[in-house]
């Protein structure tokens, strides 16, 4: 049993980002103790009750509608031991903004934890991971395979998040899935360039939920081959670019 105060000493220097080595050699406490307290919460800092199995406070509702594009888009629940789960959200290296809100967010959903930064060994990625045993119940989209190849729906308590927060939903979806480019289009006598929001999945039922959170912010879209809708008219394009924007 450690004592309150090593709690308190590995607590402050993980806040502070240092590695779970050098806790460990600061501290005397081991690497793997270090490690599960950062991650999936220290005896004095118990990871807070499920707001759906265990009735617990609702997650703040922009950062959960947030969190949810990012899951939808490029995010995968892994099982590990003792009922534990880690939600992983690989994000482009190139933007640490979105890296940065999206370690917020997961924060934020699930308070008393930090998110890992974890760079990927082969490619210019980062992924956003955060152990909690609820990862499950608050994604119910979560399920074996890829999400393209099965049926994905919003629960009824996931549907009123994200009719009070389309704004936010559609942030995640573009920061995961999305980009917001210049587009050419030329004729007889002047090629014209203007700005255009894609968002591209393979799942149609992602696709979708997209559709009817720009539909809810008076957004006009429009199919773009198979596995793309685009935002290109000048009105919509400037909705957006109030809470979206260029990628940081």
């Amino acid at each position: 049993m450690r004592s309150h105060r090593d709690v308190a000493d590995v607590l402050r220097l993980t806040a502070t980002g240092v590695s779970d080595y050098e806790v460990t050699r600061r501290t005397g406490v081991p690497r793997s103790t270090v490690h599960r307290w950062r991650t999936v919460g220290s005896p004095s800092s118990p990871s807070t009750p499920c707001p759906v199995c265990a009735n617990g406070d609702p997650p703040p509702p922009d950062a959960y509608a947030y969190l949810l594009g990012l899951y939808l888009g490029d995010g995968w629940i892994g099982a590990h031991p003792r009922e534990v789960h880690r939600l992983n959200i690989y994000l482009d290296a190139s933007y640490p903004g979105i890296v940065e809100a999206c370690a917020t967010a997961m924060e934020s959903v699930r308070p008393g934890q930090q998110a890992d930064r974890h760079p990927h060994p082969s490619s210019n990625m980062v992924i956003v991971r955060l152990y909690s045993q609820h990862w499950p119940c608050l994604f119910r989209q979560h399920g074996p395979g890829k999400k393209h190849e099965r049926p994905i729906a919003l629960v009824p308590w996931q549907t009123a998040i994200v009719d009070a927060e389309p704004e936010a939903l559609l942030r995640g979806l573009i920061h995961s899935d999305g980009c917001r480019i210049m587009n050419r289009a030329s004729t007889e006598k002047k090629t014209y360039f203007y700005s255009r929001y894609q968002f591209s999945n393979r799942s149609h039922d992602i696709h979708n939920i997209f559709r009817d959170a720009c539909d809810r912010v008076g957004v006009d879209w429009r199919p773009s081959g198979q596995y793309t809708t685009s935002v290109s008219r000048r009105a919509s394009v400037a909705k957006l670019d109030k809470f979206i924007g260029p990628k940081a």
